[in-house]
């Protein structure tokens, strides 16, 4: 093997090995149906909202708590992100006042580990069929559900590798924000199951610092992941591809 398919083999390697798992699976009933104008309402369950995150976020969200820190931009900045990425007409975060019965759904996600990765299932809660969500004002017409919402950075020491031109390339320091969560897209007003999935996005930082532009991407990136498919996305898709999104 000579030096330039040497490199891009070890470059595809790093990517292999670098890629994040999410998978997605939509109703197929709602792939091409008309869904402008609706109103969104995104529950979270804050008990599992975790932060890991290593570094200073005063410059950014001033003095606090990391995780209310974190927490605070998370339900400020999604629903701008979804109204700008989505056809819904109104995004807000709401308690709800209905108890929903949940059971479990399995989602399969390829992971980083080894050359080419490794499947893991994800057992994520769904709403029980015919259950629908109420609120002190106007029920919404569908609802995202998150859950198990984890955010936290990553660092990643790069290998140094010979390019085609005999150069030594790669290495140095790369920090990512991550956000990992499970989701649910309901159907409220007819009671039905519209998608859900797990969503594993990482965001780079060619500088072992996240600033204000990264936090904004890595929010963007997380919708973007989401609604990727369906009715909803009102977005040019860059870089994604479909893998990891499903019919049931």
């Amino acid at each position: 093997m000579n030096k330039k398919l040497l490199s891009v083999f070890l470059i595809h390697v790093v990517l292999l090995l670098s890629c994040s798992g999410s998978k997605v699976l939509l109703d197929p009933n709602y792939k091409k149906a008309a869904a402008k104008d609706a109103v969104l309402a995104v529950i979270l369950n804050e008990s599992s909202f975790y932060v890991n995150y290593d570094g200073d976020l005063k410059p950014e969200f001033g003095e606090g708590n990391s995780r209310d820190l974190i927490l605070n931009f998370f339900k400020t900045q999604l629903p701008l992100d979804i109204k700008k990425n989505t056809t819904f007409k109104e995004v807000s975060f709401k308690k709800t006042t209905a108890y929903a019965r949940y059971k479990s759904a399995e989602v399969v996600v390829w992971r980083k580990g080894g050359l080419f990765g490794r499947k893991t299932p994800v057992l994520v809660n769904v709403p029980d069929d015919k259950t629908t969500y109420t609120f002190d004002d106007a029920d919404p017409d569908y609802i995202l559900i998150l859950d198990n919402v984890s955010i936290g950075t990553e660092m990643e020491y790069g290998t140094p590798m010979v390019g085609p031109n005999g150069m030594m390339m790669g290495g140095g320091v790369n920090k990512f924000l991550n956000y990992v969560s499970d989701f649910v897209l309901w159907d409220n007003a007819q009671c039905a199951l519209v998608a859900y999935g797990h969503i594993e996005k990482s965001t780079q930082n060619l500088f072992p610092v996240i600033t204000l532009s990264t936090w904004k991407r890595a929010s963007e990136g997380y919708v973007q992941a989401i609604f990727y498919q369906g009715p909803f996305r009102n977005f040019t898709p860059q870089g994604q591809g479909t893998q990891g999104v499903d019919s049931k």
